[in-house]
């Protein structure tokens, strides 16, 4: 059987391109709105291979998608388990906890680029909306990001709305380190962090989430303030992708937060973020495929957003074949 399992992905590896976009959720049901991300994810990148990792349940009301989309489907019920994730389970005393799930998705991660012996892999969560082919900025992650990206906010969280991976390699020190948090009860989010605090930034690195005119005018300090000592690291490398990456604060602006808490309109501002997202401006551009992308201004500079983290999960509000009038927002 497992000879079988190897050979069915190595014929299926050979049909798509040298990079991998993967969705996981550990559950029964699977949300509605994941299919918009997917859908979205497979606008900008016919080529990729888009993987969907979940129960054999929760994947049943996606095989529509799956011929629709040209997607994987791969249950994590018939996955190879690995030893580090037997022992991350063993160490966890809480079993039905919503943390757990949150960072046991990187030791599926790990399970699936081990399996399938990926590389270049971009992990997005299910409530992201993805701008861009990631193809052609895959030389820039693979130079700059030797090992992991990931949208930091500030020096105590990731919010690992996008995530990239350059191989297993770079991932299996990453899935060890959680093993090793799993009795500490932490989420997903401070791992992500102090794992960062620990290696070098060949091991991990910040996406840029703001620009660097940015910082030439504002301090980094959220309304909590977190500050940081490394200010820079937060604008890494946005010229060279022309871009920034949203580690949840445009979205939020932007889409407003999930309507269970108070106060969930657009206009939020994201208390921990060390930038203030309503200090910029937004306008959606048409690209030459007429598909709507956002872009972020300031000071008359305009950046792409490559993501966005739409944390009202109305995803179809940000979806690409929608036309961009009426939807540009500009600061308070």
């Amino acid at each position: 059987m497992r000879i079988l399992f190897v050979i069915w992905v190595v014929c299926i590896s050979s049909i798509f391109g040298d990079y991998s976009i993967v969705f996981i959720h550990i559950g029964h049901e699977v949300p509605s709105y994941t299919n918009t991300a997917i859908s979205q994810a497979r606008l900008f990148n016919p080529k990729a291979r888009i993987i969907l990792l979940s129960s054999n349940t929760g994947l049943r009301h996606f095989y529509p998608l799956k011929n629709q989309c040209n997607i994987e489907l791969c249950s994590y019920e018939n996955l190879p388990k690995s030893l580090m994730h037997q022992e991350y389970e063993k160490r966890c005393v809480e079993t039905s906890v919503f943390w757990r799930y949150t960072s046991e998705r990187f030791l599926y991660l790990w399970d699936l680029m081990e399996a399938y012996s990926l590389e270049n892999v971009f992990h997005l969560e299910n409530d992201n909306m993805l701008y861009a082919d990631l193809e052609p900025l895959l030389p820039q992650f693979q130079k700059h990001y030797p090992g992991i990206g990931a949208t930091f906010d500030n020096e105590e969280r990731c919010i690992p709305g996008f995530v990239w991976v350059a191989n297993c390699n770079a991932m299996k020190p990453l899935a060890k380190y959680f093993v090793k948090k799993a009795p500490e009860r932490l989420s997903d989010m401070v791992v992500m962090a102090q794992y960062r605090k620990e290696q070098s930034v060949q091991s991990i690195d910040a996406l840029p989430i703001i620009m660097p005119s940015y910082l030439s005018k504002y301090s980094l300090e959220s309304p909590h303030h977190h500050k940081t000592d490394r200010p820079q690291t937060y604008s890494n490398h946005s010229e060279i992708f022309n871009a920034i990456f949203d580690a949840a604060a445009i979205g939020q602006f932007l889409g407003g937060i999930d309507p269970i808490h108070p106060n969930h309109e657009p206009g939020f501002i994201n208390e921990s973020c060390l930038f203030n997202p309503s200090f910029l401006e937004y306008q959606w551009i048409v690209d030459k495929q007429g598909r709507s992308v956002p872009c972020a201004l300031f000071q008359g500079q305009s950046y792409k957003i490559i993501n966005l983290h739409i944390h009202s999960k109305r995803l179809h509000d940000f979806k690409s074949d929608l036309p961009p009038i009426n939807r540009s927002f500009k600061k308070n």
